[in-house]
């Protein structure tokens, strides 16, 4: 089997150029007719396509724009859906690869994505003209997997990487726009995920990176203030679910967004319950008690109410999705107490 395909261009100088490529003022593409075989872009589902057409190489670059259409579709849905008919039409399109799962095989397939797109701008900007829709589509492509392939070492960096997803979907072609979305949801989805699975403590700093998809700057999250500044669990779903809502209507994704949904709802279900609400600083309850405590005296950390007792009821982690309120009484107590320690976790 064929080894990775070398790098064309240092990967962080193309994600570079491109960005500076996808965020130039663009004029209105001229759309050639495609061959006969070629679907228009951004209207046929990979499944609906035969592999054995991806396989060709052929030199009509409308052509060629409309095949790497339907691959970089096809990557998405094996990455994300892993969809079997998806992923032979990707091998048909890229070869086979080594190994067959995994980080290394995302990369190499990425890799080789990428070098078809950038051949298929150059044939497009030589022989149509780089304002053709074959051309802008394909520089999107470029865009999207450059920073595919880019892995980020700070946080700069990374805001780097979505800000070029979001610049696809804000300036891009509409069939690229949708693989910019697919992008954005699976940003949040690590995101979260790689919240839940870390210790309790650190579970929003890792959350908070997700605000980068919603054009929020992390940061003030990050310098660890009282919670009450944080987001709300339900703000962080919203954000999860908001780039794949506008696929629902698309032709190629409509009949398969109820599956990236489910993934999406076990993945809500494990932050709301994961994560804590948003809490008044204990600063400012505490300032209430005793105003003359000196400034920087108590931590920034928020640390309360996990527990109030009014009238006869307790209400445990109050504000949060998940927040329980209960009678108190003599039959109570062993729920009061299982309640208490499910709010103490997060």
């Amino acid at each position: 089997m064929p080894g990775p395909v070398p790098r064309i261009r240092h990967v962080a100088s193309a994600l570079a150029a491109v960005l500076v490529a996808a965020c130039a003022p663009r004029e209105a593409p001229r759309h050639g007719p495609p061959s006969e075989a070629a679907p228009a872009l951004g209207t046929r589902p990979w499944s609906a396509v035969d592999p054995e057409w991806l396989a060709r190489r052929p030199a009509d670059p409308v052509e060629a724009a409309a095949q790497l259409d339907v691959a970089l579709d096809a990557f998405d849905a094996a990455r994300l859906l892993r969809d079997d008919g998806a992923r032979e039409r990707l091998e048909a399109y890229v070869g086979p690869w080594s190994p067959s799962h995994g980080p290394l095989a995302t990369a190499e397939v990425t890799e080789r994505l990428l070098a078809r797109a950038l051949d298929v701008a150059d044939a497009a900007a030589t022989r149509l003209g780089t304002d053709h829709a074959a051309h802008a589509f394909a520089a999107d492509a470029v865009t999207l997997l450059a920073a595919d392939t880019y892995m980020p070492v700070d946080a700069e960096e990374l805001l780097a990487r979505v800000e070029a997803y979001r610049t696809v979907v804000a300036l891009g072609t509409a069939p690229a726009a949708d693989n910019a979305r697919l992008r954005l949801f699976d940003f949040v989805r690590g995101v979260l995920a790689d919240a839940a699975a870390a210790p309790a403590p650190r579970r929003y700093e890792i959350a908070s990176f997700a605000l980068l998809v919603a054009g929020r700057d992390p940061a003030p999250i990050l310098a660890r203030p009282p919670r009450a500044t944080y987001p709300a669990p339900q703000d962080l779903v919203q954000i999860l679910y908001d780039p794949i809502e506008p696929l629902v209507d698309t032709a190629v994704w409509g009949g398969t967004i109820g599956r990236l949904r489910q993934r999406a709802k076990r993945l809500a279900g494990t932050t709301m319950a994961l994560l804590p609400a948003p809490r008044r600083p204990l600063t400012e309850l505490v300032g209430r008690i005793a105003p003359a405590v000196p400034p920087g005296f108590l931590p920034s950390e928020s640390l309360a109410p996990v527990l109030v007792v009014r009238d006869g009821k307790a209400a445990v982690d109050p504000g949060h999705p998940t927040g329980v309120r209960i009678r108190l009484d003599a039959d109570r107590g062993a729920a009061l107490a299982a309640a208490l320690e499910g709010a103490l976790a997060r």
